[in-house]
């Protein structure tokens, strides 16, 4: 269901964060973000529908039972009137696979932001009319003409146990609330009893024709219908053959030869909305994220879509056990989800020792990996401090740009208050802050998130069918998946070559340690590993009976760095929490001494199947390295001079837009204050671009301006350069034009004479 926003004045739906210009910012990523837009829906069908709640807790769901659908961000078109040539561009700067036939958060993603405006408000003393101290406030605000945003269902509509549509709703009456719903919203935002956030929404399909409302005026009457038929059509309407919506099978993809049981995926999840992955809970706000998607958040989002296809597992066992026996080779058996991380993130194994307290570069470059030691000393060689070990965390470990600086760029934080149904103003007490992972990177490119699955070369031809035969999944990652989540999944199988020809984290070879005389493993582990000892008691060191099975040979630990956790979750097919286990936390490393150098097919084996119990639900993922861990190099910065231009080239092109926006000497002013307000701390923005009279920027010089303000930190000299050539250039076109004018004036003097 697509819905159209017509906007009747400026709206505001803020942050929660101010910057150095506004008290009250907006998001320019999500002007109007997918939660607002769903519990605004949700508030106007309880007004709406006041005398059946659970109608709107089957549709927009309850804390015991999902909501069935999910809520795009609103999208926005370019203005009317922009240049054929502008249009295309825009189109030219769409993702790939960004159009409403692969999603709303995709289109989102290539849509036109819309200017912003600051207004400001004072607040008057009622006893003189006049302005009181310190009670300025200057706030952000937008304008637009239209939005869009989508609705669509991405789960199995509730049932219940009498395997019936719960409270006789069928999918035609949810699409009649969420249209209605959708009708009689009238205002978002902040600011509205002054003005802002006025607008009036419409759908196409369904349209709010006639039977649609007469549809939901039955829906809005007192429940006085038998059980079992639905408010609408008094019916219920009648299953599938099989009881279930049957798949559709596509031709597998061809599986690559390989040499061993199992066949490797390249994985690669594209987020098109922001991901709130949840650790454990520590008590104390904001909620924190993950800096990686787990695997077993990977299996989790796959299963929801095979079960909103399909149905839950439960059902099927007795009504089509061809697919129960499908569900559990795809989630429990066949298939294992590995973790997935962001270009220039790993998980640093607890082996290595950095400098906690860097001094300078150097110190923090420092990098000793006690499993395969280099220097032979715990202590940095700059400072001569001990070491600190690493805690097994997912950081950033290029060293182009800082900790601070990476996290700030993968991790957002959002302010989320409730709002109360009387008052319509923010509730005491009932303020929120999460984590999330951010859809987009600093330079508006879609962030990616790399790993790799494996399957079993006894896996059915249906179930890898549906694994691998549509392009790309379209998937809703971790919590809040009602309004975010939303991702694309793309498989790629890989030669066995390329497997065993690197490592998969980057740090080693497998060609290292395939080669003749290799007596010595260490092994990192990824995700968390579940241990147990021959009587069932949980280990957080892995049993080296087991690793001598697998390898063939007798093996010995000789020494191990780990931390260990307690991990729980949720079983979504039975909605039963899973137990409480102990574990091995991601990054522990274990140094193997083995009495024989093992066959190469057996290393290969044990990366691809891993270590403990559970392994198919992402546990116990692990790397073979058999040489010091070492940070990768960096790739190539963001921005950074095709093949053939230096960054002498990137300095005169940016200053040479610069000069030609016809704001120069404006812009070299605006230089010089940001680079020393840089150097001293601040953090980077592109505020600038919201100022009045660079509205009539084109796409190609605000994309410039844009890139040249959010270069990272160790860049700042180059900024420096452009300042330096912006203003060589302007003092020459001074020059050129008084050179001009004076010939112009001695010309026409000689003329009249």
């Amino acid at each position: 269901m697509i819905v159209t926003l017509a906007f009747h004045s400026a709206f505001r739906i803020g942050t929660g964060n101010a910057d150095g210009t506004a008290h009250a910012t907006i998001d320019r990523d999500t002007p109007v973000p997918a939660s607002s837009l769903k519990g605004l829906m949700r508030a106007s069908a309880e007004r709406l529908l006041p005398y059946r709640p659970e109608v709107v807790g089957a549709v927009f769901g309850t804390p015991r039972r999902p909501c069935p659908w999910h809520w795009s961000p609103a999208w926005f078109g370019p203005p009317p009137g922009l240049p054929t040539e502008t249009e295309q561009e825009l189109a030219e700067r769409r993702i790939d696979g960004a159009n409403p036939d692969q999603g709303p958060e995709a289109e989102y993603l290539a849509g036109f932001t819309p200017p912003v405006a600051l207004r400001a408000r004072v607040r008057l003393d009622p006893a003189t009319g006049t302005a009181l101290d310190d009670h300025l406030v200057i706030a952000e605000e937008m304008s637009a003409a239209t939005a869009r945003f989508t609705v669509t269902r991405t789960g199995p509509l509730p049932l219940d146990r009498d395997d019936q549509p719960l409270f006789g709703l069928a999918e035609q009456d949810h699409l009649a609330v969420l249209a209605c719903a959708a009708a009689g919203l009238h205002e978002l935002g902040a600011g509205r009893r002054r003005g802002l956030g006025w607008v009036s929404c419409h759908t196409a399909q369904p349209h709010l024709d006639d039977a649609l409302l007469a549809r939901f005026d039955r829906l809005a009457a007192p429940l006085n219908h038998a059980p079992g038929q639905s408010a609408a059509t008094g019916q219920v309407p009648a299953p599938p053959p099989g009881g279930r919506s049957t798949m559709t099978t596509t031709p597998p993809r061809p599986v690559p030869t390989t040499g061993s049981t199992v066949t490797v995926y390249d994985t690669v999840v594209t987020a098109r909305q922001p991901l709130a992955l949840a650790t454990r809970p520590a008590g104390t706000a904001p909620t924190r994220t993950h800096r990686h998607i787990p695997g077993s958040v990977l299996r989790g989002a796959l299963a929801t879509v095979w079960i909103a296809a399909h149905g839950t597992p439960d059902r099927l066992q007795s009504t089509a056990p061809g697919l129960y026996a499908q569900f559990l080779e795809l989630f429990e058996g066949a298939v294992r989800y590995e973790p997935l991380y962001a270009p220039g993130w790993q998980t640093v194994p607890m082996s290595v020792l950095r400098c906690k307290y860097p001094r300078n570069q150097q110190c923090a470059d420092w990098v000793e990996d006690e499993a395969f030691p280099l220097a032979g000393s715990s202590l940095c060689p700059h400072c001569k401090h001990p070491g600190a070990h690493s805690k097994g965390a997912v950081e950033p470990v290029h060293t182009q740009a800082s900790a601070q600086e990476s996290t700030r760029d993968l991790v957002s934080q959002t302010l989320r208050l409730q709002i109360d149904d009387g008052t319509a103003t923010a509730e005491h007490g009932l303020l929120f802050t999460r984590e999330a992972l951010r859809p987009r990177t600093r330079d508006g490119e879609a962030r990616t998130f790399t790993g790799r699955i494996t399957v079993q070369s006894g896996i059915s031809a249906e179930a890898l069918a549906w694994l691998t035969g549509p392009g790309r999944h379209r998937l809703h990652l971790g919590g809040r998946r009602s309004t975010g989540g939303g991702a694309d999944l793309q498989l790629t199988p890989v030669t066995r070559a390329g497997v065993s020809g690197e490592a998969r984290e980057g740090t080693s070879s497998r060609g290292d340690a395939d080669g003749p005389g290799v007596r010595r493993l260490a092994l990192r582990l990824t995700s968390p590993a579940l241990f147990t000892d021959p009587c069932g008691l949980p280990m957080t060191v892995p049993d080296t009976g087991e690793l001598a099975t697998l390898l063939g040979v007798p093996v010995t630990l000789t020494q191990s760095w780990t931390r260990h956790e307690h991990i729980g979750g949720w079983n979504a097919a039975a909605n039963l929490p899973k137990p409480v286990e102990l574990t091995a936390s991601a990054g522990s490393t274990y140094l193997l001494d083995l009495a024989d150098p093992p066959q190469p097919e057996r290393l290969a084996h044990l990366a691809d199947r891993g270590l403990g119990l559970r392994r198919t639900e992402g546990f116990g993922s692990l790397t073979i390295a058999t040489t010091a861990w070492r940070p990768p190099p960096p790739p190539a910065a963001p921005g950074a001079a095709p093949a053939g231009y230096s960054d002498r080239d990137r300095v005169e092109a940016a200053a040479r837009i610069l000069a030609q926006t016809g704001h120069g000497a404006w812009f070299l002013n605006e230089l010089r204050a940001y680079i020393t307000a840089r150097s001293q701390g601040a953090e980077r923005n592109a505020t600038l671009l919201d100022r009045p009279h660079l509205a009539s920027l084109a796409p190609g010089q605000r994309r410039t301006v844009e890139a040249i303000w959010m270069r990272p930190d160790h860049e700042l000299p180059l900024l420096d350069a452009i300042r330096v050539h912006l203003e060589a250039l302007l003092r020459s076109a001074s020059i050129t034009s008084a050179d001009t004018e004076r010939a112009d004036g001695t010309g026409s003097q000689g003329g009249e004479q």
